[in-house]
């Protein structure tokens, strides 16, 4: 399940943000600004809600926090 979260992150990170170029390309543009803005917000939640997940299961199984991981 730990590695499981650790893949998610890095996957999200790569097709979502890649996937929304074109939109922060009309940013950088100039163009709908606030779109952008809320697909930032959008992914740094979701990312960040992964992330505690994943802290919060290895505060409860310390015996999974090894180098390997």
């Amino acid at each position: 399940m730990l590695k499981s979260i650790v893949f998610e992150i890095i996957l999200e990170g790569l097709f979502f943000y890649a996937g929304f170029a074109f939109f922060y390309n009309l940013t950088h543009n100039g163009k709908i600004e606030a779109t952008s803005t809320i697909i930032n917000r959008g992914e740094q939640v979701n990312a960040g809600l992964f992330v505690n997940i994943f802290t919060e299961m290895l505060a409860e199984n310390p015996e999974y926090d090894t180098t390997e991981l």
